[in-house]
């Protein structure tokens, strides 16, 4: 959410959390805490003996805690600030360098695990799904045919479209018109369908659609 410090987790979690949260969403421009981690790229200290008030009363609204000191590290992807992981200390506390470097490696493992994931999910759609058309294909057909055989208390109905003369279409306006003719098939096949109907690209100008 651009704009907003969005709270993704904590531990341990709060008890009596009040509706709203003074700490779940928070526009960076609140306090200058939270305007300091837009963007941040450098390990940051908070102590309740600096210029933090605005902070300490938002803490102490959603928590009861008076008091509180934190070290926060970015998390990097992509050259980009996509958020923070921090330890918040109830009370004054120092952080020395040694504990702000152990933060950051956690920050860095944290990073390539979510690319993993990312990257996982990515092949896992590219596997299952039409390029072009972004409908699913073939595979994800056969699977999803194979899923509802299984269901031997409901019915399913299998409509096989073939397009007419789409060769034709293709040779006289050129194939960026041929491509663009069947994505908008697929949108309208797929617009056209139930919510528990199955659409799929099957190959070139051939669409299945799995109804019931």
């Amino acid at each position: 959410i651009r704009g907003l410090s969005v709270l993704v987790s904590e531990w341990p979690r709060r008890q009596d959390v009040p509706d709203p949260d003074p700490l779940g969403e928070v526009p960076f421009d609140a306090d200058p805490v939270f305007a300091a981690t837009r963007g941040l790229r450098e390990p940051f200290v908070i102590r309740p003996t600096q210029n933090t008030d605005a902070y300490q009363e938002r803490v102490d609204k959603a928590s009861g805690v008076a008091e509180v000191s934190m070290a926060m590290v970015p998390l990097i992807h992509d050259h980009a600030t996509v958020g923070v992981l921090g330890f918040v200390k109830f009370g004054d506390r120092s952080w020395d360098t040694a504990e702000t470097n152990a933060l950051q490696a956690v920050a860095s493992l944290v990073v390539q695990l979510q690319s993993r994931i990312e990257a996982e999910e990515r092949l896992r759609d590219q596997a299952f799904h039409d390029e072009l058309t972004s409908l699913p294909n073939r595979r994800a057909l056969l699977e999803e045919t194979e899923r509802r055989l299984r269901r031997r208390d409901e019915s399913t109905g299998l409509l096989l479209i073939d397009l007419d003369r789409f060769k034709a279409l293709n040779n006289w306006l050129g194939h960026h018109t041929g491509d663009g003719f069947l994505v908008e098939m697929g949108r309208r096949l797929r617009d056209a369908m139930g919510v528990h109907d199955f659409v799929a690209r099957l190959a070139g100008d051939q669409f299945v659609c799995l109804v019931g």
